[in-house]
């Protein structure tokens, strides 16, 4: 994992939260919920001082 993909990752649970905030569906929060974990895992594994993240194919999209 790199910088560029971190920050992916970040835009992306920020638009999802957006969506949540605009909409209060079920479906936004719940992906927003997915992103967060996501986000969260990739920085703990970062602040363990791992230097790469293995992600399925399901795990990168999004």
């Amino acid at each position: 994992m790199n910088v560029i993909e971190l920050a992916r990752i970040a835009a992306n649970v920020r638009h999802a939260q957006t969506r949540y905030f605009q909409t209060r569906s079920h479906s936004a929060l719940q992906e927003s919920k997915r992103l967060e974990k996501k986000l969260d895992h990739c920085l703990a594994i970062i602040l363990d001082g791992q230097r790469e993240l293995a992600f399925d194919e399901e795990t990168t999209d999004g």
